[in-house]
């Protein structure tokens, strides 16, 4: 019987990954350049609970160190761009941001889903402190989590 059911499972694998094959998804790493106001640099010292409320939850990032002080200088940065397509879709993915769904662009009416922030400016409403609008970020197990902004 477990074989029976191993069979299956992996003759269901097989035949999604036929099915995926045939969607001709296509993945490229390039890079990007946006106007950033770079945050100042992580706190050296680690924080322990100070009793800090996060939006509803305790404030406790420890072992990340914080980032809760920011420049009003802006730059232009180069970040690596991650675009994934098929022949519907198009995403684009900034991995230096903590993996950052930055656009997803529907490609019969070029209709961005999401707002697309043309600017990295970072606001001190995330854990650690630095986060950064628009887009999609990827949130567990908290919202606007320690490492939204950290590289993947």
């Amino acid at each position: 019987m477990v074989k029976r059911i191993e069979r299956l499972v992996l003759g269901g694998v097989v035949c999604l990954g036929a099915a995926m094959g045939q969607a001709g998804v296509s993945v490229e790493e390039t890079t990007i350049t946006l106007p950033t106001y770079a945050p100042g640099g992580y706190d050296k010292t680690p924080v322990f609970y100070t009793g800090r409320v996060y939006q509803g939850a305790q404030g406790r990032v420890y072992p990340y160190p914080m980032q809760d002080v920011l420049h009003d200088v802006k730059l232009d940065e180069t970040y690596k761009y991650l675009t994934l397509e098929n022949r519907w879709l198009q995403m684009g993915l900034l991995p230096e941001h903590g993996g950052h769904l930055l656009n997803f662009t529907d490609k019969h009416s070029g209709f961005e889903t999401f707002y697309r922030q043309h600017v990295v400016k970072p606001a001190l409403i995330g854990m650690l402190g630095a986060w950064i609008s628009g887009g999609v970020e990827w949130n567990f197990p908290h919202h606007h989590r320690a490492t939204s902004a950290m590289p993947v």
